[in-house]
């Protein structure tokens, strides 16, 4: 990985020989792939323009790409934005976009848009992994005939809020999101996409009041009001709080939840679809939360294990599990033993949005129905053994006013202790309903 201070992106007010050197090969790509009528960049004499600031991005010291932004009354646009195939993957592209977001938001404007080519794969893929999220055609292209864009994809992604992928596959960060300033519904879908795309986002320096955490959960789908109701919030009963604070020898919140993997509600007939956990308060050191990322879980395993558990369902039981996983609490009364009857979900679940297949399995699974006992027991534990494997999994150390929002369908997480004799904690969480497994 290269360092990121090899990169500079720096202005220009001209049309520089390093400029006409990069948009001539820019050209000569777009000439290569599309017809004339379809190649939508401005000339070069045209990008110099009041409204539309340009940068060369240099590498080692080798100017290797470019990129400009134009900016109207009501959203910015990315312009000629092109990166030599030798210095692509090493961080030009994201350093350009970083600037003329930069830009756009010095401006005020709070949409980043832009247009590509349908045969631009490595740039859709940097773009959608960015933050950005496929739109319809704006601007001037809207007044275009349809087969003068018949070769266009167009993107936009919220100013100000960045997107940053934490692996291939699994897991974002965002960067720059201010709830003071409100979310519009296209900056909204552009976050709840990266959530689809990643599995769970981490959103960085986010100041958010329990009034803000509840409805920006909202908009992901209905509210889960979480039982028992005294380890809620007094005044916002969708929060519930996780603290090993007291108050006269009372509990603030539930202490010590969540240790072992699992996914929330799991065993319920309905489990939630996603958590929202806030932090307010964190230990200087431990307390971390673990990750594991059921696509690749499922993905990685022998075809021969596949075929074994397609159509199978697992046994999950609060019943049997309660006292093993919440010892610090009190057992279960037999109204609630009742209230929490056994349920069973397949093994192989297709998430509902991204259509894909996972492993669901998690610490309240038991067995397999129309197994024998001692059989289905060994085929869970070797399920969860794999499913815990350090290659799937991702340590998320938090800091204060981190939030991270996960998705229950297809991922599983552990939270692991600290020193509560010497450290506080205080953690708001929000939870989303969910959908019987399928």
């Amino acid at each position: 990985m290269n360092d990121s201070s090899d990169i500079l992106i720096e202005p220009v007010a001209a049309p520089t020989n390093e400029v006409r050197a990069l948009i001539a090969e820019l050209d000569r790509t777009l000439s290569a792939e599309y017809p004339p009528e379809q190649r939508h960049g401005l000339a070069l004499d045209a990008i110099f323009q009041p409204h539309i600031r340009f940068f060369v991005g240099w590498l080692n010291g080798e100017a290797v790409g470019c990129g400009g932004v134009a900016l109207f009354d009501d959203f910015a646009e990315v312009k000629r934005m092109y990166v030599r195939e030798t210095a692509r993957g090493r961080g030009v592209a994201q350093a350009l976009l970083a600037r003329l977001d930069a830009e756009a938001r010095a401006a005020g404007l709070a949409m980043l848009r832009l247009e590509t080519g349908v045969r631009q794969d490595a740039a859709m893929r940097l773009y959608t992994r960015g933050g950005f999220r496929q739109c319809g055609a704006f601007g001037a292209y809207a007044s275009m005939r349809p087969e003068a864009l018949a070769t266009s994809v167009f993107f936009e992604k919220p100013v100000g809020v960045a997107i940053r992928p934490m692996s291939e596959s699994f897991g974002a960060e965002v960067i720059g999101l201010d709830l003071s300033r409100g979310l519009d519904d296209a900056a909204f879908r552009c976050i709840e996409q990266a959530w689809f795309d990643a599995s769970f986002l981490v959103f960085r320096d986010l100041e958010m009041t329990p009034d803000q955490h509840i409805a920006l959960t909202r908009r992901f789908g209905p509210l889960h009001i979480m039982t028992p109701l005294h380890y809620n919030h007094p005044d916002h009963p969708e929060v519930m709080v996780l603290t090993n604070l007291e108050e006269g020898g009372k509990p603030l919140g539930i202490r010590r939840a969540g240790m072992g993997w699992h996914s929330d509600g799991e065993d319920k007939q309905v489990p939630n679809a996603g958590s929202f956990l806030y932090a307010h308060v964190v230990p200087p050191e431990a307390g971390d939360t673990l990750f594991a990322d059921m696509y690749a879980a499922y993905q990685a395993l022998p075809t021969a294990m596949k075929q074994r558990i397609a159509g199978r369902r697992a046994r999950f039981s609060r019943v049997d599990m309660h006292h093993v996983h919440y010892p610090h609490e009190p057992a279960l009364t037999e109204e609630q033993k009742r209230e929490r009857p056994d349920v069973f979900h397949p093994l192989v679940r297709t998430h509902p949005r991204s259509g894909r297949r996972s492993l669901y399995i998690g610490r309240w699974a038991r067995d397999v129905e129309g197994l024998h006992p001692d059989e289905g027991r060994a085929l869970i534990e070797e399920l969860f053994a794999h499913a815990s494997n350090e290659r799937f999994v991702y340590r998320h150390r938090w800091r204060t006013h981190d939030a991270v929002l996960w998705d229950n369908r297809c991922m599983l997480h552990s939270a692991t202790p600290f020193d509560e004799r010497r450290h506080t904690r205080l953690m708001h969480r929000t939870t989303l309903e969910g959908e019987v497994p399928a």
